[in-house]
């Protein structure tokens, strides 16, 4: 009876929203079956899930002159949404290529066919990007913490 071979499959970073993680997760799983379409596809996803709460909430009463009033198009539409949190400083610009690398190579992955290399640059870059928005952050306030406590002991 054939045995299936399963690869050893990424980790996805600290400090990672488990809602997010959890998706990177499945992506990485994939990748590690070397189903390559799937893993880009869960990879893209991870990209919309970590960016869609990084807008602000959008006013109750839809004031279109409301500073936080943001298109409907614009939260749904990933492309969109990448290119407004970029432009205000929500992202690095320095990772807009890689998000929109991310972005369309996951579309093909959703829609057409990717390989194994652009698979992998999938996982790089989204792995990247949560680098970048959790755990970094994280790893400042756990040091911060620990600074904290460690100044309260030696006061």
């Amino acid at each position: 009876e054939p045995v299936l071979a399963i690869g050893q499959a990424a980790k996805c970073p600290e400090h990672v929203k488990p809602d997010i993680r959890t998706v990177f997760d499945e992506g990485a799983r994939c990748l590690a079956m070397n189903c390559y379409d799937a893993s880009g596809t869960m990879f893209r996803k991870v990209v919309d899930r970590a960016t869609r709460d990084m807008l602000p909430p959008q006013p109750e009463n839809e004031d279109k002159n409301h500073p936080d009033f943001i298109a409907w198009k614009v939260r749904k539409d990933l492309k969109l949404r990448l290119e407004w949190l970029v432009g205000h400083g929500k992202i690095p610009a320095t990772l807009e290529p890689l998000l929109e690398s991310v972005r369309e190579d996951g579309n093909d992955a959703a829609h057409a066919t990717i390989g194994k290399e652009e698979a992998e640059d999938l996982l790089d870059f989204t792995v990247v990007l949560l680098e970048t928005l959790f755990t970094l952050p994280g790893q400042v306030e756990a040091n911060r913490v620990r600074g904290a406590a460690r100044r309260q002991v030696t006061a």
